[in-house]
């Protein structure tokens, strides 16, 4: 990344990238970025590339508190809307989602509000792309980390304005494995349609 994009601008780390091509054919990126992991001067950076001229916009950063922001998601919701979804909280466990929304394919952002009231534990995309249904709907790969990580799939019916929350049944088993057995379980999911 730090060849295509201006990242290599930033002080201290990046990681958790996502990347989203606009309708004009260029790219956008997105990491979270601070000193360190988890600490509470990380937020959001994004980045446009342009092909054409081969080069990278200025750094955009998204910061809504002073806690550590995670795992950015872009995703188009429609042709002249995206959405970037993002974790807010010092640990998964008190992660809450907010999404920032696009109309000019990622020149300026709208103000970032949380996907869903009352959420905790962080809802919609955990860190990988939503899909969508070939019926319109989007599903969202989810996951809590409290106890037993689980996994969940949160569905939107209507364009990404309200969310639906439902487990992904499996069945837990004890494992004998003296490796596994430091195992959590399930934790954030990839989606396919099939």
């Amino acid at each position: 990344m730090d060849k295509y994009f201006a990242f290599n601008k930033i002080r201290g780390a990046y990681h958790a990238s996502t990347i989203l091509q606009r309708n004009d054919g260029d790219l956008l990126v997105a990491a979270f970025s601070g000193s360190e992991e988890s600490k509470p001067d990380v937020g959001i950076v994004l980045a446009h590339f342009c092909i054409k001229y081969g080069r990278s916009s200025e750094v955009t950063f998204i910061k809504t508190e002073e806690t550590p922001h995670w795992n950015p998601v872009l995703f188009r919701l429609s042709e002249d809307k995206i959405a970037l979804y993002f974790k807010v909280g010092r640990t998964p466990v008190s992660w809450k989602t907010y999404v920032s929304e696009s109309y000019d394919e990622g020149e300026t952002w709208g103000k970032p509000y949380l996907l869903v009231a009352d959420d905790i534990g962080g809802r919609g995309a955990v860190k990988n792309k939503p899909i969508r249904l070939s019926n319109g709907d989007i599903v969202a790969g989810g996951s809590t980390e409290i106890d037993i990580w689980k996994s969940f799939v949160d569905i939107s019916h209507d364009n990404g304005l309200t969310w639906e929350k439902h487990d992904i049944p499996y069945k837990f088993v004890e494992v004998n494995d003296k490796l596994a057995k430091n195992a959590l379980a399930l934790i954030q999911p990839t989606l396919w349609e099939s």
